[in-house]
């Protein structure tokens, strides 16, 4: 066991960007790095990799990308809530993963074919539950 230090505000986010001070190599557990991360995920590199990684990711992140991304979430929503009011009951949770799964792959320009859309769904739902979780669920979650 180690110590934990609990931070937050605008100069505790400073002091953990500030590279003589953390390094992020090592720092996630192997879990997330199997299953939410990667490996060789942004969240491990340091030094001039993540800063170019970091880069690179950011440079996907503008105002206009942003933009589009707002205006695909909401005409899915739209169209979901259309095929909804004709529906005597449905699984929220189930709904909004299908999407959020919809809305990211169309907005990150991956290819996803309607047959292909529940399956997708139950894979990104499963990586981001089972991230944490131990034994059959960790394992579901690295599939």
């Amino acid at each position: 066991m180690q110590n934990t230090i609990c931070m937050s505000g605008k100069e505790a986010a400073k002091l953990f960007y500030d590279e003589r001070f953390f390094q992020r190599q090592h720092a996630a557990p192997r879990m997330l790095q199997k299953t939410l991360f990667g490996e060789g995920g942004v969240q491990g590199l340091d030094d001039e990799a993540h800063r170019h990684r970091k880069a690179l990711f950011m440079s996907l992140l503008s105002d206009e990308a942003v933009v589009e991304l707002v205006r695909l979430s909401e005409a899915y929503w739209q169209a979901a809530i259309e095929t909804w009011q004709h529906r005597n009951r449905l699984i929220l949770m189930t709904e909004v993963q299908t999407i959020l799964t919809r809305t990211v792959c169309e907005w990150a320009g991956v290819p996803l074919a309607e047959d292909e859309v529940t399956q997708r769904r139950d894979q990104l739902a499963a990586m981001i539950d089972g991230a944490g979780g131990i034994g059959a669920r960790h394992w579901h979650a690295r599939r």
